[in-house]
């Protein structure tokens, strides 16, 4: 329907008509993305806004375009209408209008949707495809990386088994190398490979040292097995021992009697020379006696040969042969038995005491020194020196002191009366002794020298009960009036067990210093080498 031409309109009014027109259909159709607007061509524009011209004649009841998505505001006709975008967003949205054909746009986009709609559609598929290939990447990767483990191990298997293999290689040669030498010293063959390179005076005073000291730890080790007790010589005092308790038994109708070894093939020390110490007990006699001479009269009922006795001393001993082997035996003597179960387990503590003994005793033997009954040292007495050396001088030290241990340790014992518990345990010190490397001939020429040298011999005693070498602290009273040597003695041994006994008063002061002499021209004679001399072998 078209605007009847009777109608007369004012300039203004028509002004504002198309002020409504461009306002309401043009920019709510082109300025934004709502396309709802039913205006079509510019004659249905002019009808709709002469209605609304008509409707509202004093324009005081605004209006807003319901797509245009803005604010409104008031317009200079009076009408409220919508803010819209910039003029220059509007511009480009005409110019891109005006690239299509009617309709074109439109077109395009509705294509646009549709496209998009499929796009979404096929957007799950594609989703799971790219999960699985996510999925086939990880456990290519995985099995990538358990491939390059497995060949990294293999690489490292052979590297390990390389290095083993160059290992054992270089062990067989030392072996190898070792035993060479080891025949070539005892075949006297031995020679240098090379000529000694120029050393300095220190170095090479060191060198022949350690050479020295080699060498006597090497003779003193011979030494040891050419003079201690074969095996058949200690079995054979092991079954005399038990035919002589079946014997005597048997002569004195007494279960109860009692045979005890003691002495050095007790204590571990025999030598091929060494006598075997006996001592019986509960031994009484047909006449009721216990007398060294009715034991006299057992033993030769016994089989026992060469039988003579010691009455008048202060311990009264038989002495007999039997299979070949000199015996002396006693009556009721303990302590001797317990001091040689002290002594034996010292020995079994470290292999180094016994090697040790025999060279001290061999230097003793050569030098005049070893015989109690002369007024020198006793066997027992320089055992007790060699025993406290190993306790206290050596650093670290080499032998535990077995008597001043936790009494939870100790194996209680009371022998007429006096306390003889010590730790019978060994085999517990194995760690102990291992601290201390040195060898025997190093540890003989310390001993030397402590006993030729640093010893106080007049002032100081040796203390096997407490382990150490202390200032004397005992002055026993004299056994009577003509006899002083308690009081000054010129050496003190004490015993381990009875604490008022001196196992060296018997040495007389002249002979103390003959004994310090002997220990320091062996320590001389040591220091540089020379072991003819130590042990005066010529």
């Amino acid at each position: 329907m078209l605007i009847n031409a009777s109608t007369t309109l004012t300039s203004a009014e028509w002004t504002g008509i198309l002020y409504d027109l461009i306002l309401f259909e043009f920019s709510g159709k082109y300025a934004s993305d709502n396309n709802a607007c039913p205006v079509v061509d510019i004659t249905n524009a002019l009808l709709n806004a002469w209605h609304f011209h008509q409707n509202n004649a004093y324009r005081d009841n605004g209006w807003t375009h319901g797509g245009s998505g803005g604010s409104t505001c008031v317009l200079p006709n009076g009408l409220k209408g919508v803010v819209k975008f910039s003029k220059k967003r509007t511009d480009e949205k005409r110019f891109v209008t005006a690239q299509f054909p009617p309709g074109e746009l439109e077109r395009l986009r509705l294509l646009a949707r549709q496209r998009k709609d499929i796009t979404d559609a096929r957007q799950p598929e594609n989703d799971n495809n790219t999960q699985q290939e996510d999925i086939d990447a990880a456990i290519q990767q995985k099995q990538e990386l358990t491939r390059m483990e497995a060949r990294q191990q293999e690489q490292d298997q052979k590297r390990q088994q390389t290095e083993l293999s160059i290992l054992q290689q270089r062990l067989d040669a030392m072996r190898l190398e070792v035993m060479r030498l080891a025949v070539m010293r005892l075949e006297g063959r031995a020679e240098l490979r090379m000529q000694p390179q120029p050393q300095p005076k220190e170095k090479q005073e060191l060198m022949e040292r350690g050479q020295g000291i080699t060498t006597i730890t090497q003779y003193i080790e011979t030494l040891q097995t050419s003079q201690m007790s074969t095996n058949d010589n200690i079995n054979s005092v092991r079954i005399l021992h038990r035919v002589l308790q079946e014997n005597l038994r048997r002569y004195t109708g007494r279960e109860t009697l009692t045979v005890h070894l003691f002495g050095s093939f007790e204590s571990g020390l025999s030598s091929i020379t060494s006598d075997a110490d006996f001592t019986v007990y509960d031994f009484i006699s047909h006449s009721g006696g216990n007398s060294i001479a009715e034991l006299a009269k057992a033993l030769q009922w016994s089989g026992c040969e060469a039988i003579t006795t010691i009455a008048s001393a202060q311990v009264p001993i038989a002495s007999f042969t039997a299979r070949e082997i000199q015996c002396d035996i006693s009556i009721d003597q303990p302590m001797g038995v317990i001091n040689s179960k002290l002594i034996a387990t010292y020995r079994r503590i470290d292999h180094r005491f016994l090697t040790l003994w025999f060279a001290v005793r061999q230097i003793a033997k050569k030098h005049d020194i070893l015989s109690s009954s002369t007024g020198y040292l006793s066997s027992y007495a320089l055992t007790m020196m060699l025993i406290v050396f190993l306790q206290d001088v050596t650093n670290p030290p080499i032998l535990p002191k077995l008597q001043q241990r936790e009494t939870r340790h100790m194996v209680s014992c009371k022998v007429n009366g006096h306390d003889c518990s010590f730790d019978r345990s060994w085999g517990n010190f194995e760690k102990f002794t291992g601290r201390n490397t040195k060898s025997t001939g190093e540890l003989l020429i310390d001993f030397c020298r402590f006993y030729g040298y640093m010893f106080k011999y007049a002032t100081q005693e040796v203390n096997p009960r407490l382990g150490i070498i202390k200032p004397r602290s005992f002055n026993p009273p004299p056994r009577n009036q003509r006899d002083k040597r308690p009081n000054d003695w010129p050496i003190c041994v004490m015993d381990p067990f009875i604490t008022d006994r001196n196992v060296a008063g018997n040495c007389r002061s002249n002979n103390v210093a003959e004994i310090q002499r002997c220990f320091q021209d062996a320590f001389d004679a040591l220091d540089v080498g020379d072991i003819d001399k130590a042990f005066k072998r010529n």
